[in-house]
């Protein structure tokens, strides 16, 4: 019990990590696909943003071409602050010859060293400073021609950053031109620590847009973006937790296992012989459904029979008792004795509809030949309601030819209701007044009083649980002439009970 326990507690345990890790793996990934749709969107953005600040500085150069090796004069500086005062985000216009600029947008004809092997044609170049503001970091564009003259247009700082950091999230963007990288914080460096680069380039320009995924691929920003999800997730998994827990119990309960039992066809029917005193033979037999189970063994009828009928699942295992018990006493009619008589026990449920009819009246069609009675015993353990339908059915029965019995009769709801109701052609004698009969002698009475009733009524009697000698003289000397019992055999498979047929059992056992 306690090891069944166990295994039942680890199964929920276990279940409810399994589903907890798919719904977190599912909504990870989900996260991650997001993430990834945001990242490549904002990379999208900040390409179109500074493309447009760069193809700025690229007019203005474009815009500077007929200054090339021009004097620094006061035209030539209008003209360039022109350009600068214009142009959006371009913060200077500068001309130089060879390896050393002469004109500024800012200082005029003040002259500064450069090295112009760094700055090719359409090159771009990320400076932390100036000797203008040498704190303040800008790109500088350049073009240059064949005869040495340059032009050296350069953007603040400010635009380029602000544009990375109006876009950034937990994936934080860089800029990089060749090997420097500025951060969205306006810091140039060439080490910027990026751990899980994404990189976007510019189809326009000498330039690319990284993204670093590693800020948005912890428990941090799984908790950030996904945290109503995981809520959701961990609700909807202790909810089918516990309904898994139901399942489990309920795969448990007798009413799961007979399910199973029946699809698997694990019921079985047995048939206990019924002895008749004149000759000594079989006269008849009661169906009694056995279940193997393949790990409990027998199950007894005890244990499902009054669920079976809860259920409905009792009109199933009917019809299969009926249809096993017909297909084999078919393939051994020329050994049954005319007028053997087959019981089956019926209950409330099948008394609902006209499936019983059904059932009996293939029985007795496939039983033809054979001559075999069919009868149908009215169990004890539930009422059976004298309504409509009940008699509908009832009627229906009779007209062909099926013959009823009253199972247990004097105890449950056997009683002389169901004589009326049911009109029998048997009564059966419940073993607990037979098991009593020889040494009680209440039992004894009641025994005779339903002896007399039976007569009163033209029924016949079977007495049930006979289990000695003594019993079954007792009952003799009280005019019983039928008898069901261990005393003459167990419940047997119908093949053995057909082999049984030719046997005489009373002298048998009488002359042990």
């Amino acid at each position: 019990m306690n090891d069944s326990l166990s295994r039942h507690r680890l199964w929920i345990f276990l279940f409810l990590i399994a589903v907890l890790s798919f719904g977190t793996g599912l909504c990870y990934w989900q996260m991650q696909k997001k993430v990834d749709n945001d990242i490549h969107a904002r990379l999208q953005q900040a390409i179109a943003s500074l493309d447009v600040t760069v193809s700025h500085a690229e007019q203005a150069a474009n815009m500077a071409e007929p200054f090339y090796g021009k004097s620094c004069n006061e035209n030539v500086l209008t003209e360039l602050r022109t350009l600068v005062a214009t142009i959006p985000d371009v913060r200077t216009v500068n001309l130089g010859k060879d390896n050393e600029i002469y004109c500024t947008s800012v200082y005029g004809g003040r002259k500064f060293q450069f090295d112009r092997r760094q700055y090719t044609h359409g090159a771009l170049r990320l400076l932390s400073g100036s000797e203008i503001t040498p704190l303040h970091p800008l790109m500088v564009y350049s073009e240059q021609d064949d005869r040495g003259n340059t032009i050296l247009v350069g953007v603040d700082g400010y635009y380029l950053y602000n544009i990375l950091n109006v876009l950034d999230g937990d994936a934080h963007l860089y800029l990089q031109v060749g090997d420097r990288v500025m951060t969205h914080k306006g810091e140039v460096t060439t080490t910027p620590g990026i751990r899980v680069p994404v990189r976007m380039e510019s189809e326009q320009f000498h330039y690319s847009v990284i993204a670093d995924r590693h800020y948005a691929s912890g428990p941090g920003a799984f908790i950030r973006y996904e945290q109503h999800t995981l809520i959701a997730i961990i609700l909807a998994s202790l909810l089918l937790t516990f309904l898994f827990r139901n399942y489990l119990r309920y795969r448990n309960t007798i009413e799961y296992q007979l399910r199973q039992a029946i699809e698997l066809k694990q019921l079985k029917p047995y048939i206990q012989p019924i002895i008749g005193s004149d000759t000594g033979q079989i006269v008849g037999g009661e169906v009694l459904v056995r279940w193997e189970h393949p790990k409990q063994g027998f199950i007894a009828p005890d244990k499902f029979i009054s669920v079976a009928e809860q259920t409905g699942l009792i009109k199933e295992v009917t019809a299969i008792c009926f249809a096993e018990v017909s297909r084999q006493l078919r393939r051994q009619q020329s050994v049954i004795p005319a007028g053997l008589f087959i019981c089956f026990n019926t209950s409330s449920v099948n008394f609902q509809d006209d499936e019983i009819v059904t059932l009996c009246q293939t029985f007795t069609q496939q039983m033809k030949a054979a001559k075999v009675r069919l009868v149908l015993e009215i169990t004890e353990r539930e009422s059976i309601a004298n309504t409509l339908q009940t008699s509908a059915v009832t009627d229906q029965l009779r007209r062909i030819g099926v013959q009823f019995s009253l199972d247990d009769f004097g105890t449950g709801y056997a009683n002389y209701s169901y004589i009326q109701q049911f009109n029998p052609e048997i009564i059966k004698i419940d073993k607990v007044f037979t098991f009593n009969i020889v040494t009680n002698n209440a039992s004894a009475l009641v025994v005779m009083n339903m002896v007399n009733l039976a007569k009163k009524f033209h029924c016949q009697i079977i007495a049930e649980g006979v289990e000695d000698k003594e019993q079954l003289e007792m009952l003799k000397n009280m005019g019983i002439t039928l008898y069901q019992g261990y005393y003459f055999s167990k419940p047997v498979p119908v093949d053995e009970f057909i082999k049984m047929l030719p046997h005489t059992f009373l002298q048998r056992r009488e002359g042990e």
